[in-house]
């Protein structure tokens, strides 16, 4: 309104002759707001040690703006709304977040954006696959003279051996195309020893050695 403190009585609908005029005075209708849509540019999920990590950005975010972290373990729906995330004045357009308590096997993830007055817009679907079980297996035990330490092929890693008061005794490394690994124990004094394997993931596992 160009003079917001008259009264506007000035608006008049016409029709006369089958014609239809619409006057508007005192008013100038204009598109200053530069309202754009909100646009994902990208949403994806990986592994952060153990726990599913996603991470996205959005521009054109208006105030009000959240999005809903929903999984499923499918794929498919249902979706279940596991987090909110609200977008505050000012934000930064990269957003991520962690799901704590991740189902066991592959999750399926997407990103509900809710609009004030809209309905919810879905992002495409990400899938995140756990990490595989680290076990590795060490044998025999009791063991005389080789140990075999075999871990399947999960490398890069390092298997470490230690006596019962923890000091350190020796460190073996071992990789994707090198997973068995065979150490002779004949040096080491009758007794009781403890191994620990370390994979690149950080998944460690240990046991106890029992050298004859």
């Amino acid at each position: 309104a160009l003079t917001p403190g008259q009264i506007q009585n000035q608006m008049r609908f016409i029709f006369q002759n089958n014609n239809t005029t619409i006057q508007l005075d005192n008013f100038l209708i204009t598109d200053d707001l530069n309202l754009l849509p909100v646009h994902l540019q990208h949403f994806t999920g990986q592994l952060v040690g153990l726990q599913p990590e996603l991470t996205w950005a959005a521009v054109n975010l208006t105030p009000g703006t959240s999005f809903a972290i929903e999984r499923s373990a499918t794929g498919q729906a249902p979706f279940a709304e596991i987090g909110q995330l609200a977008v505050p004045a000012g934000a930064s357009s990269a957003f991520a977040w962690t799901d704590r308590q991740p189902l066991p096997g592959t999750n399926y993830y997407r990103l509900a954006l809710r609009l004030p007055g809209q309905a919810p817009t879905y992002s495409r679907v990400v899938a995140v696959a756990p990490v595989a079980v680290f076990a590795p297996q060490l044998g025999p035990n009791p063991a005389t003279d080789l140990v075999t330490l075999s871990t399947l092929g999960d490398g890069p890693g390092q298997w470490q051996l230690f006596d019962n008061q923890g000091h350190l005794l020796a460190t073996v490394p071992w990789s994707a195309t090198r997973p068995v690994i065979r150490w002779s124990v004949e040096h080491l004094r009758p007794g009781l020893y403890v191994w620990q394997a370390r994979n690149q993931q950080g998944q460690s596992s240990q046991g106890r050695l029992v050298k004859r």
